[in-house]
């Protein structure tokens, strides 16, 4: 923690089983702005079809006549590896400016 009180975590740094609740925790705090950036990775994964499961659980609800996605921590934390590379891309930086 910094001298101005923000925290700094590594919320991808995941090893082991308390590392996969930590992540979880955190995850879910996070703002949806947030969530979406990483939702989106995974979306984009899943599209590519380099996920760990076919069919992954992905909720789809419309809102304003957009349609957004919900992924379980679980599937993020299967799928961790991919989406830190897809994240890591100038093109999926590109996209969510």
């Amino acid at each position: 923690m910094d001298k101005y009180g923000n925290l700094t975590i590594s919320l991808f740094d995941i090893y082991d089983q308390q590392d996969d609740a930590k992540f979880i925790y955190f995850y879910l705090a996070l703002d949806r702005p947030i969530k979406k950036i990483i939702e989106n990775a995974f979306y984009v994964a899943y599209t590519k079809k380099l996920l760990d499961k076919d069919n992954p659980d992905i909720i789809h609800h419309e809102e304003n006549g957009v349609t957004h996605i919900e992924v379980h921590p679980q599937d993020i934390i299967k799928n961790i590896e991919i989406i830190k590379k897809i994240l890591a891309t100038d093109v999926f930086e590109d996209e969510n400016e």
